[in-house]
């Protein structure tokens, strides 16, 4: 029996390999470098719909509510079959206001929340310093979102590879695809340091990377990547931070607490292509955003700095579901939200490939948007 083959090791491919290896599935992984050392490893681990969604946005709404709905159990299961813990994490999150300006905008997102149905609340400046003591005095108001959830992205991977690897999934690092073999419409094999690997179906995980001999020819996705840069800090204060903390309009930057104190701090949003530099025109909007929101953070030590893409669609959707090639199957262009997708997508791909179980989200999201 020829294998499922996964391109692509990030959350994504790691939890679509995993599910798929629950449901009985023969799975090959392939990945070109480290599993989840690209955009999975870059993030900052936020499951926060609510604080995400924007105007205009209420089918990826669906989408991201199914995964944040499903994100207790899977974590469950997946500490259970790995043995590590994720520091998952059910303290919630807050969107804080800084000026009147923040506030005009956050009370206007907050209507159209409750239009939406979202579990949120407006609460006061006191209530924001009861909630999160470190916080600045200038906050004028925040959105509490205490159903939403946040995590260690670099746990999440190395208990995603564990899981996988112990439900009988076979792991391929260091494996860059070469060649992809498509005869009279269908995926026959795939090609991989000079060897020739027959395969049943093929799901392309493969973020921003789509330079794999054999497949332009049939099939090219609008995936660009976005820039963003971010930051760690250590909290040296005695009082921990216990939310995601977001600010959305003048200073937009986002602090995610880890349980050993770290904070990271992103992100900056770049169309600047494949470039790799840390910039000091980044990491000073960053801080100055920190500070802002967290005063404290001005005699915090940076303990590390970074840059990730993004993989992006042109209208920053993720792109799921089958090709018209018969076998090949697609899982990218998550943008901001891999983390938070990572359950659903895994789910219902896997349900896809093996059960040939359709998703309404496969209409909505596939590849025949782009056709035109």
């Amino acid at each position: 029996m020829n294998p499922i083959a996964i391109i692509g090791g990030g959350v994504i491919g790691l939890s679509i390999g995993w599910q798929l290896t629950r449901l009985g599935a023969v799975v090959a992984l392939f990945e070109k470098g480290t599993a989840g050392s690209e955009a999975s490893s870059a993030a900052a681990g936020m499951i926060t719909p609510a604080s995400e969604v924007r105007f205009g946005e209420e089918d990826l709404l669906k989408l991201f509510l199914e995964s944040l709905n499903s994100y207790p159990v899977f974590i469950e299961e997946l500490e259970k079959q790995s043995g590590l813990s994720t520091d998952f994490r059910t303290d919630g999150s807050l969107m804080v206001a800084l000026d009147h300006d923040d506030e005009a905008e956050l009370n206007r997102l907050h209507e159209y929340q409750k239009e939406l149905g979202l579990s949120v609340e407006m609460i006061s400046p006191a209530e924001v310093t009861a909630l999160e003591p470190l916080l600045s005095g200038q906050c004028t108001a925040a959105i509490r979102a205490d159903s939403e959830y946040f995590l260690d992205n670099l746990r999440l991977i190395e208990s995603l590879k564990k899981a996988f690897l112990a439900s009988g999934g076979q792991l391929h690092e260091g494996t860059r695809i070469e060649r992809l073999e498509i005869e009279q419409g269908k995926v026959r094999a795939i090609k991989a340091k000079g060897e020739r690997f027959p395969v049943s179906t093929v799901c392309l995980a493969t973020g921003i990377h789509q330079d794999i001999e054999g497949l332009g020819d049939y099939l090219s996705l609008p995936v660009r990547p976005v820039k963003g840069q971010a930051l760690e800090l250590v909290n040296n204060q005695t009082i921990p931070l216990t939310r995601a903390i977001r600010t959305i309009h003048r200073y937009p930057v986002y602090l995610v607490p880890r349980s050993d104190g770290r904070i990271v701090v992103g992100a900056t949003n770049e169309e600047m292509g494949l470039d790799h530099r840390v910039t000091g025109g980044a990491l000073l909007d960053l801080l100055y955003g920190a500070w802002k929101i967290l005063p404290a953070t001005a005699e915090m030590e940076v303990r590390k700095t970074w840059v990730g893409f993004r993989p992006t669609a042109e209208d920053h959707c993720p792109i799921l579901g089958r090709t018209g090639i018969e076998g090949l199957f697609v899982a990218m262009g998550m943008y901001r939200h891999g983390i938070l997708l990572t359950p659903i997508v895994g789910k219902l791909m896997a349900e896809l490939m093996v059960q040939e179980k359709e998703s309404k989200f496969f209409d909505v999201f596939g590849t025949r948007r782009f056709q035109n």
